[in-house]
């Protein structure tokens, strides 16, 4: 037993490339594979600890008028909540060592969305704040931040004091993007944010509320996903009802205060009106005591009437002023409207979504690509295993006929080929399911800023099937090929393989046979005599140039998304929501008080549901007249334009149409937010590669919602216009302004990690590449050792042994890199098919370039890997590799 252990592990030590060509296939297959499949798990377990760490909200709520302070107690009472707690922000505009800043000044909160100090300390009293650690340096604690004089009374007003020092730096789970909110103020985009004590503001109700569940999953599961669902309507009308409670207390309030003054005119006006008539009684009875009368045509009673008329004149005067100005204060009490509340989950928050959504496209990447890598690594260990059995063959016979059984016999090849899949599983694995996240997560740091360090995902499924999958690819073909061999008797196994007999091939039925150079028509006729030798090469080297291709195509369908979407499809500067539907002449008047509009489109927008036989999907639905889009919109299909649709017809975007399968002449139903239902045709399908969205006729709109309101608008500015985002989101009648160049930047700042996504790929499908060929490269010469022998004895130098060999190998080369061209273009279109994040739909394209890329990198390292191979045909001994085998 321990000779035959030592002769095990003699054979790996002789054979110590092939057996490290092993190990590192299976441990680049099974790292790359577990890597990419755990870094979503990893990122959005990392995130959800650290969420749950600073007990970030899971419902937040905005009113119009605010909430009372007594707001929580009411939520408190519900089972389903944990906690309750109400704050308060401001947007002002400070200034810091002489630099000024637009920044949202936040209420600091006890257990909701608590800040992660990074350095300093939390503020303690009323004129201490902590500040944005992204925005502020180590520098600025100590500094004193001051309110700038640009803010208006109103903005002042809402705090006790107009300085704060700096005492420390913080993160928050409200702000894990660079995405600080807008503003009215400044450039209409905040900088930073700070915290202050909750003392420091000086109002008596809260701005918004913030609610955790008391049963609640990690973040981003699915778990998660379906207790807010199920919970939202209901904690909403918790809100609403708070909500209701305080504008009941202002309306009660302010009539309070109204009635009170109306009745002090009243007692006022009663008061003056007694006197007025004391006076005229007093005056009369003096005319009497005079003996004359007093009636109107007395003209002594007449002029002292209008003496008195005189003397209260004033005061009736400015009582009649109060009284207009308490109808005024009545009809401004009549003309409070009840509340509006805004039930937002985490999904609104900027940061969140944009991280679920970037993970999610990593996740979808990961179904795909990997597997086709494990394929191809699956794939020449089984090559590598058979062709090592197979040379075995003496060795087997010989031991089979000293009396070993074939449990024994195979154990020996069992344990080589498992010992290197065992090896290379783990130290894939774990490598890789650390390493591959790390390089994403550090990617990502540049983005998001949440935590210091990466959580390790430790997947126990994945890793036996990892496991498994190796053993399968290593011991499992080992065995099998040794039982193959040892059905034989020792007295054939012990004798090689009969060679195959000569025939021609299909090439020499053709003149131009005849013209080919005698040392070519060996190598023609090798390659196609042996085809088990051929077919495996072509696919080795056609799965790594596909996955080489698919990396660069995956690149090419990212990158440019932006570029497309707001350069040929979207063609106004900014769009516009407005607070409420405008009729003709508040168009007119709003525009009217812009004068960097160049040109300006009313429109009509609303969120509605498409429901087709698949499923349903969420919208954004809009309504023009036809023609009107012109200029704003290109809407085609590829290089064809989209005609705008008629009355009960609607086109739609193309992510919309092949999430839910809709093709052109279909019927679907829409749904807006109040059920209301219209069915309607689809007449076309236009390229969209960022959100949902589906344009009907005012027609259809009224339709549907019963009027084709225009709530929003696209502008396009004036060339030399200076746009201030701020003014326009200062005005009354605008909610909400979004620029095409922030959205832009946005976007890309996005995808930008996903470009480490790419590298990657394009590095372990390189790496991939470079040890496939070797390993078949290695094996196709171990197997023709008393052939090169041959030759060499024949007269072949060195260097014309090499080209009689790698002639065979660069045509098989080529032949795979074709191949590989034509399976990689259909593998990245497969891929991309997988990639379908919402509201994302990327342009599946390859440039020219990347084929070029693809057929380069393979031929650098077919020759990096014959420049290797020909110091090994250099070493060939002439006499030990043609002595018999018998």
């Amino acid at each position: 037993m321990r000779a035959f252990f030592k002769s095990t592990v003699r054979e790996m030590k002789n054979s110590f490339g092939r057996y490290l060509a092993i190990l590192i296939i299976i441990a680049l297959g099974v790292g790359f594979f577990a890597g990419l499949r755990t870094c979503r798990p990893a990122l959005t377990e990392t995130a959800g600890e650290y969420f749950e760490t600073q007990n970030f909200y899971d419902f937040r709520f905005l009113s119009s008028i605010g909430f009372s302070k007594d707001s929580t107690a009411a939520f408190s009472e519900e089972e389903q909540i944990s906690q309750i707690e109400g704050a308060l922000y401001e947007d002002v505009l400070i200034s810091i060592n002489g630099n000024d800043a637009t920044v949202r000044v936040h209420s600091i909160t006890n257990s909701i969305n608590i800040p992660h100090l990074v350095s300093g300390r939390m503020p303690e009293g009323e004129n201490e704040c902590v500040v944005d650690a992204d925005y502020f340096d180590e520098d600025s604690i100590g500094k004193s931040l001051v309110l700038s004089d640009g803010n208006s009374e109103e903005a002042v007003s809402a705090f006790s004091t107009s300085s704060f020092t700096v005492v420390g730096r913080v993160i928050t789970p409200l702000y894990i993007s660079a995405d600080r909110g807008t503003t009215s103020l400044g450039d209409g985009k905040n900088a930073a944010f700070v915290f202050i004590n909750e003392s420091c503001f000086t109002a008596d109700y809260y701005t918004e509320l913030y609610v955790t569940l008391s049963e609640r999953g990690m973040a981003y599961s699915d778990k998660y996903k379906n207790l807010i669902s199920d919970e939202k309507s209901n904690v909403t009308e918790l809100a609403e009802t708070e909500a209701q409670l305080r504008y009941r207390q202002i309306v009660s309030g302010a009539q309070s205060e109204v009635d009170e003054a109306k009745a002090e005119l009243d007692r006022a006006n009663e008061e003056l009106t007694a006197q007025k008539n004391a006076a005229i009684e007093n005056a009369a009875k003096q005319l009497t005591a005079m003996g004359q009368s007093a009636s109107p045509e007395n003209p002594y009673y007449a002029q002292m009437l209008s003496e008195i008329d005189d003397a209260f004149a004033d005061a009736e005067s400015e009582l009649a002023k109060n009284y207009a100005e308490l109808a005024a204060s009545q009809k401004e009490v009549d003309s409070i409207e009840p509340p509006t509340v805004y039930a937002l989950t985490r999904n609104e928050n900027a940061g969140y979504a944009a991280f679920e959504q970037d993970s999610t496209i990593i996740e979808n990447i990961s179904v795909v690509f990997p597997v086709f890598f494990f394929l191809v690594a699956a794939l020449v260990c089984i090559t590598t295993m058979t062709r090592m059995v197979e040379k075995q063959r003496a060795q087997i016979g010989v031991l089979k006929a000293m009396g070993y059984g074939k449990g024994r016999i195979c154990g020996k090849y069992l344990f080589y080929a498992a010992s290197a899949g065992l090896i290379g599983s783990v130290l894939g694995f774990f490598i890789g399911t650390a390493f591959i996240p790390m390089v994403f997560w550090s990617a990502y740091t540049t983005t998001y800023n949440f935590a210091d360090t990466l959580l390790y995902s430790f997947d126990p499924l994945m890793y036996i099937l990892s496991l498994a999958i190796s053993m399968l690819c290593t011991a499992g073909v080992a065995v099998l090929c040794c039982r193959n061999a040892l059905r034989e008797v020792p007295a054939t196994i012990l004798r090689p393989k009969t060679p195959k007999n000569g025939k021609r091939i299909l090439l020499e039925r053709f003149k131009l046979w005849r013209h080919v150079s005698f040392l070519r028509k060996v190598s023609l006729r090798n390659v196609i005599r042996y085809k088990q030798r051929f077919f495996l090469m072509i696919l080795g080297i056609s799965g790594c140039t596909a996955l080489l291709l698919t990396g660069f195509g995956i690149r090419d369908s990212i990158q440019n998304v932006t570029a497309y979407q707001y350069g040929e499809i979207i063609l106004y500067d900014a769009e516009i929501t407005f607070t409420d539907s405008l009729d003709k002449p508040q168009q007119e008047d709003f525009v009217a008080r812009h004068d960097d509009f160049e040109s300006i489109l009313f429109l009509s927008v609303c969120n509605a549901d498409i429901t087709a036989d698949s499923g349903t999907k969420s919208v954004s639905l809009t309504a023009v007249s036809d023609g009107a889009l012109s200029g704003y919109m290109n809407l085609h299909d590829h290089d064809t334009p989209v005609s705008y649709p008629g009355d009960e017809d609607i086109i739609l975007c193309r992510g919309v149409a092949e999430k839910l399968g809709i093709k052109t002449g279909e019927m679907v139903t829409l749904t807006d937010d109040s059920l209301r239902q219209v069915t309607v045709r689809v007449t076309g399908i236009f390229d969209n590669y960022i959100g949902n969205y589906l344009f009907v006729s005012e027609e259809t709109m009224i339709k549907l919602r019963g009027e084709a309101s225009e709530n929003a608008a696209y502008v396009h500015f004036t060339a030399d216009a200076d746009i201030n985002l701020a003014e326009l989101q200062g005005d009354a009648d605008v909610s909400h302004v979004s620029l095409n160049k922030d959205m832009k930047e946005t976007v890309e700042t996005s995808f930008a990690s996903l470009n480490l996504v790419v590298l990657l790929i394009i590095l372990c499908a390189g790496i991939l590449a470079f040890i496939v060929l070797f390993n078949l490269i290695n094996i196709n010469i171990g197997e023709r050792i008393r052939e090169i022998a041959t030759i060499k004895v024949l007269g072949f130098f060195n260097n014309e042994s090499s080209d009689y060999i790698f002639r065979e190998v660069n045509m098989l080369t080529a032949v795979g890199i074709l191949l590989g061209l034509l399976f990689g273009w259909f593998l990245h279109s497969f891929v991309m098919a997988q990639i379908k994040p919402d509201g994302i739909c990327f342009d599946s394209r390859i440039m020219w370039y990347s084929y070029l890329l693809s057929i380069a990198i393979t031929v650098v390292f077919a020759l990096l890997v014959q420049i290797v191979m020909q110091i090994k045909l250099k070493k060939i001994s002439m006499t030990e590799s043609l002595k018999s085998v018998e």
